[in-house]
């Protein structure tokens, strides 16, 4: 097949590999004039309007702005029907071959849990939290995904779940996903698996669920049209963890039917209180612009020393965006009081939060922070931005409390309040060890999960 490739950044230089010669690149396209008319690999860099004088079967759209390219090529005079994404391009060379051992027998117990990257963050720990309840009750569980942490995979492994990472899986069609067949229950966890979840629903009933904020819905805007109309395929059912994360996909994708399904975590079963003169605070997720760290701490910045002296501060996660990372970093190391920790694995965390009081979530939003859930199982204060789906189990000064998203005065006057009466706290946090019990338990999931068709 005669193809021209659209976009010679970062996805060609990262995919250039994967070509594998069965198909002939005639030509590239950018919209970069400094590239246009030099060559690539020995191949001629075209302006897209020359499209029209190229002999071609296909065209390959390489880039993150495919949405954009895309629209320039139609309104260029191409076909729809020559237009491919580069990630279902290379995902339709591959054969997915699953081992023998993942393949379940015909009327065993058995579920197929498909999710997006493997890693300590929300989507993915309520994937291997499912797992695990549905293996205490009896289900033989895999859990497939696009990509993993490997600390991650060997550490839930060990748990009983088997896992299968296939860089394609977003992309795969039936040929290629056959296998997922043998499982009684098929469960798509996340947004971003929504092709997959379409796929197998052609084929088999298949339970999409829904974990994201309104930022996740851009990442698969190439296939919208597509993804509109196949959820309403009869074998689709779709859940949502909370009311936010229902409403996120009504406005970004389509209206349809969607249920409530939270998820559930483990009861660690410890419940401790931080002791001291000293309230410990801790701020847990990603270090990202949307998780706002550097607005909690230049809300700490504003605050009076006679406070902050009595508080300590900790930052916990992964650096997703390197350069906003620097920024948090540096912020926190000109304050005596803050704290950078890292990224902390499970048994770390565990650990954390028999040390800590408060748990500040300043997020821009959150579906449903699996970190508050954390918190309220574990009978800690939870201090949220209204902007979480949190925020609709919390009754303000009762079982913890809600700042206005971007408010620094209402975010300060909520830690001093807390700094100030240390006294009731206990007692809040134990009225949010209620709602965890009261919608978060793992068995309460499992009773929810064994209902899917």
């Amino acid at each position: 097949m005669r193809i021209v490739v659209f976009g010679t950044g970062k996805a060609y230089r990262e995919n250039r590999d994967r070509f594998d010669g069965e198909d002939e690149i005639v030509a590239f396209l950018d919209n970069d004039q400094k590239k246009q008319g030099g060559f690539l690999d020995h191949i001629a860099v075209h302006p897209p309007e020359n499209i029209s004088n190229l002999d071609y079967e296909k065209i390959i759209i390489m880039s993150d702005f495919a949405v954009e390219m895309r629209r320039q090529l139609l309104a260029l005079g191409c076909e729809s029907d020559t237009l491919i994404h580069y990630r279902e391009y290379f995902s339709g060379k591959i054969k997915a071959v699953v081992p023998k051992d993942f393949v379940c027998a015909e009327g065993e117990k058995s579920c197929l849990i498909i999710t997006f990257t493997l890693g300590y963050h929300g989507g993915a720990m309520v994937a291997v939290y499912a797992a695990r309840e549905l293996i205490q009750r009896g289900y033989k569980v895999t859990i497939a995904a696009p990509d993993g942490n490997a600390l991650f995979i060997e550490e839930f492994r060990k748990t009983g779940i088997k896992f299968i990472v296939n860089r394609d899986l977003p992309y795969l069609k039936w040929n290629q996903l056959e296998w997922a067949a043998t499982f009684e229950k098929i469960i798509v966890n996340t947004y971003p698996m929504v092709l997959c979840a379409l796929e197998i629903g052609r084929h088999r009933p298949v339970s999409l669920w829904l974990h994201e904020s309104d930022n996740i819905y851009p990442t698969m805007q190439y296939w919208i049209e597509r993804i509109r109309e196949g959820v309403f395929e009869k074998n689709i059912k779709l859940y949502a963890v909370s009311n936010n994360a229902r409403q996120n996909f009504i406005n970004n994708v389509t209206a349809c039917d969607i249920e409530i399904l939270p998820y559930g975590i483990p009861d660690t079963g410890e419940c401790a209180k931080g002791k001291g003169e000293i309230l410990r605070f801790a701020v847990i997720g990603s270090i990202h612009p949307i998780k706002q760290q550097l607005f909690l701490l230049q809300t700490l910045a504003a605050m009076a020393e006679e406070k902050m002296d009595k508080a300590e501060f900790i930052i916990i996660g992964r650096a997703e965006d390197a350069e906003y990372a620097q920024r948090v970093c540096a912020m926190a190391d000109a304050m005596e009081r803050v704290q950078v920790a890292g990224e902390l694995q499970r048994r770390e965390m565990d650990m954390v939060y028999r040390q800590i009081d408060v748990v500040v979530i300043p997020s821009i939003y959150e579906a449903l922070s699996i970190v508050a859930t954390e918190a309220m199982m574990n009978g800690k204060i939870c201090v949220i931005s209204d902007n979480t789906g949190n925020a609709g189990f919390i009754t303000p000064g009762e079982n913890g409390f809600v700042f206005r998203n971007g408010d620094q005065e209402d975010l300060s006057e909520k830690i001093v309040w807390c700094i100030e009466h240390r006294d009731k706290l206990r007692e809040i946090g134990e009225n949010a060890r209620k709602v965890y019990e009261a919608n978060f338990t793992m068995k309460k999931m499992g009773d929810r999960l064994v209902q899917l068709p």
